[in-house]
């Protein structure tokens, strides 16, 4: 059983995000003012390979829960009279995913458990909701504008539902999700 929590920061990688955006000036807003936490679980199976009891290469099969929460992810849409507003959006998106990991794992002492996560591909569905609101109420044509910013976000493979009202916008998606697990653990044996 594993888990992991990422308090709420800054994207991940937010520089290299930056440069691969090239100049474009809202990618690299979302990218700057966007912050993100993260809860998982991930319960496993292993099928050791090697010799003796957690030694060695092994296959284990898991499922992953994970939860993330974002915060202050800007959508901009054009303004009546000219310009362009911007409407701060947040919310929850949570994955069920289950996969396979090949790893290698070594006793250190006759407590600690060094384990190497080679490759742990995994795959599922998630769903999320985000919401804004709007202060001052936007006009009937601002509601359409924000309507179209969000229809015209591209998220491959996954169902968008936009709803806008005079106060508010608010998207839900839902779809696969798929991700990638490794990196270097320490366990506690018992």
């Amino acid at each position: 059983l594993s888990g992991r929590i990422m308090p709420e920061s800054a994207i991940p990688f937010k520089a290299k995000l930056k440069d691969l955006a090239d100049n474009d000036h809202n990618m690299v807003d979302l990218i700057d003012r966007t912050s993100v936490k993260n809860f998982s679980i991930t319960p496993e199976v292993k099928f050791s390979l090697g010799k003796g009891y957690g030694e060695g290469a092994y296959v284990s099969l898991y499922y992953r829960y994970s939860n993330f929460d974002l915060k202050g992810v800007p959508i901009n849409f054009d303004a009546d009279g000219g310009g362009e507003k911007t409407l701060d959006i947040a919310g929850t998106f949570q994955s069920h995913t289950g996969g396979f990991l090949f790893g290698w794992q070594k006793n250190i002492g006759s407590v600690v458990v060094l384990d190497l996560w080679i490759l742990g591909p995994n795959i599922g569905v998630g769903k999320g909701t985000f919401d804004g609101i709007a202060s001052p109420a936007m006009t009937v044509n601002e509601q359409q504008n924000l309507k179209d910013a969000l229809d015209d976000l591209t998220i491959p493979f996954v169902r968008k539902t936009v709803v806008v009202t005079p106060n508010k916008g608010s998207l839900s998606i839902k779809g696969p999700w798929a991700g990638l697990r490794s990196g270097i653990s320490l366990g506690f044996r018992f």
